[in-house]
C-alpha cells in the first residue's frame, strides 16, 4: 500500500512569562492532551487529517528545532545512525552537517573504523546475526562520504558521484542499500499510534514496522529568547490516505510526548479515544 503522508503544525500560540513576574515551571517541558479530530476530506487521493493539540510549559524555553540551522542536523539530532563492520562487530556511527551546500556527511569518531554495513554484510558469516531485508533496517539511499574518511568503503559499493566544495577536496556519494536506524533524537514530538480492542485493551500500530514511516516530527524554534519560560498550546496535523483503509471502523488513541533541546522528555500523555470513519 502506498499512501500519501505528511505532517505540518497548523497553529501555534505561545505565552512568554513576563520579564517582571516570570511564571515558575520545571526545565523539564510538560504537556496536557487538549483534543484529538479526525477529518476526512473524502477524495481517494486526498489525505485526511488527525489533528491533535497539546498545551505545553517549559521552564527555560528550549523547545523547538530550526531546520535551516546546521546544528540541528548534526549529532546529537542527524536524522539517521548508519553502521561500521569491523572484525565480526558493528558500530554505531552518525552524520554532521559540515558544509552548507551538500547533505550531512558520514562522522567518523576517533578510533572507529570499518566498512559501511550494507544488505549483502549479512552474507559473511561473520555477520549473520544482522536481520534480513526489510525496510524498517535498510536503506536504500545516498551517503556522503568526505575522502578523510574513504577506508570505510571500497570499490564493491556503489559509488555514483564524487564532488569537491570549499571545504573538502573530495566527497564521494555511495548510492546503497544500508542498514541503520532512525535516530529518535532527530524529533522533538513522538506519535504512537494504539487500536483499541474489543476488551478494552490497545495494541500498539508500528508505522516503521508496518509501512516504514512515521508520524514523529519537529516543531519549529518557539521562542529566540534564552532561559524565558514558555507556555502556549501546540496543534499537530498529522495527514494520510492511508487512515480510512487502515483503522476504517476501528477506534484508535495516540500516545504522546515531547522533547526539548537538552533532549529532556516530557511526561507522556494518552489521547481521547477515536472512530474512525
Amino acid at each position: 500500500m502506498r499512501l500519501v503522508k505528511g505532517v505540518v503544525f497548523i497553529f501555534l500560540a505561545i505565552v512568554l512569562g513576563s520579564c517582571f513576574n516570570p511564571p515558575e515551571f520545571p526545565l523539564r517541558p510538560e504537556i496536557e492532551f487538549e483534543s484529538l479530530a479526525f477529518k476526512k476530506v473524502g477524495g481517494f487521493a486526498d489525505p485526511d487529517s488527525l489533528i491533535l493539540t497539546i498545551s505545553f510549559n517549559d521552564g527555560d524555553g528550549d523547545l523547538g528545532l530550526d531546520p535551516e540551522n546546521p546544528q540541528y542536523s548534526s549529532f546529537p539530532f542527524h536524522p539517521i545512525n548508519y553502521y561500521l563492520a569491523k572484525d565480526g562487530d558493528t558500530t554505531k556511527i552518525s552524520t554532521e552537517k559540515r558544509d552548507p551546500n551538500l547533505p550531512p556527511l558520514i562522522k567518523i569518531d576517533a578510533g572507529q573504523s570499518g566498512k559501511l554495513v550494507t544488505v549483502r554484510t549479512r552474507n559473511d558469516p561473520q555477520y549473520s546475526y544482522l536481520p534480513p531485508y526489510s525496510c524498517s533496517d535498510y536503506n536504500f539511499d545516498s551517503v556522503y562520504v568526505s575522502a578523510e574518511n574513504k577506508s570505510i568503503f571500497d570499490k564493491t559499493y556503489n559509488i555514483v558521484d564524487s564532488l569537491k566544495s570549499n571545504q573538502f577536496p573530495t566527497v564521494y556519494i555511495l548510492l546503497d542499500t544500508f542498514y541503520y536506524e532512525f535516530n529518535p533524537n532527530h524529533y522533538n514530538i513522538t506519535v504512537d499510534f494504539e487500536i483499541k480492542n474489543a476488551n478494552g485493551t490497545y495494541t500498539p500500530f508500528y508505522w516503521r514496522k508496518e509501512l516504514c514511516e512515521t508520524f514523529d516530527g519537529r516543531f519549529p524554534v518557539l521562542s529566540e529568547d534564552n532561559n524565558v519560560p514558555l507556555d502556549g498550546t501546540l496543534r499537530y496535523a498529522m495527514k494520510s490516505t492511508g487512515f480510512i483503509p487502515l483503522f476504517g471502523g476501528k477506534t484508535l488513541r495516540l500516545k504522546v510526548h515531547i522533547k526539548d533541546r537538552a533532549l529532556r522528555y516530557s511526561n507522556t500523555v494518552y489521547t481521547n479515544d477515536i472512530m474512525i470513519n
